[in-house]
C-alpha cells in the first residue's frame, strides 16, 4: 500500500506547486473619459467607455490584451473586436501598480480601422488621456481617462487541468509499476 501512497503524494505535491507558481491573475479594468473640446465636434462633456481586459501587475508590453467599448456618445463602436496595434515607442503599453493604471500608451483599432488612444499615443502627456478616433473624434485631452478595478475570479489557466491529470495518470502508473515489479 505504501508503495502506491508515494508517487500519488509526489504527484499532488507536483500540482499544488504548478498552481502556487502561476503567473499572477489577469485583471480587467473599466476605463472611460469625458469627452473635452480639443478635437471634438460634437458631444463634448458625454462620456466614453469600456473596460480592457488581461492587464497584470506591473509592466504589460500590450500583447493578450483586449478592449470592449461599451458606450460613445452617438452609440457607434460600441462592442469588442479593438485588439492592441502598438506603443508609439515600443515600450510599455500599461503599467499596473498597487490595483491602479500608472501609465497607458497605447493604440488598439477594430475590424473597420477605426482607432483607439490610451496615453495620449505617445506617453508622453502628464493624465492618461484618451480618445476615439472615428467621425467627429472623441477625445478627453482637457481630463483624465479613470481606470478602475473590476473584482473578478481568479482564473484558472486552460492547461492546468490537463496537466494535473497527466501527472495524476503518472503517478497512478509508477505506482502499478511498482506493485507489479514489487510481486516478482
Amino acid at each position: 500500500m505504501m508503495s502506491i501512497v508515494r508517487p500519488i503524494v509526489a504527484a499532488l505535491g507536483v500540482v499544488l506547486t504548478t498552481l502556487a507558481a502561476t503567473p499572477s491573475q489577469a485583471l480587467t479594468f473599466g476605463w472611460q473619459f469625458v469627452v473635452g473640446p480639443d478635437f471634438s465636434t460634437c458631444c463634448v462633456g458625454d462620456t466614453v467607455s469600456g473596460t480592457i481586459a488581461g492587464l497584470v501587475d506591473g509592466s504589460n508590453s500590450g500583447a493578450g490584451l483586449t478592449v470592449l467599448v461599451t458606450s460613445t456618445p452617438t452609440g457607434e463602436l460600441v462592442g469588442s473586436g479593438w485588439s492592441f496595434t502598438s506603443t508609439a515607442n515600443g515600450g510599455d503599453a500599461f503599467t499596473v501598480s498597487g490595483g491602479s493604471v500608472t501609465f497607458a500608451d497605447a493604440l488598439f483599432t477594430d475590424p473597420a480601422g477605426d482607432l483607439l488612444y490610451f496615453g495620449g499615443y505617445g506617453g508622453f502627456v502628464p493624465d492618461l488621456v484618451s480618445a476615439i478616433a472615428h467621425g467627429p473624434e472623441w477625445s478627453d485631452q482637457t481630463g483624465k481617462t479613470s481606470f478602475a478595478l473590476i473584482a473578478g475570479d481568479v482564473p484558472l489557466p486552460q492547461t492546468l487541468p490537463l496537466f494535473a491529470s497527466a501527472l495524476g495518470m503518472i503517478g497512478l502508473l509508477t505506482a502499478w509499476r511498482a506493485r507489479v515489479v514489487s510481486r516478482r
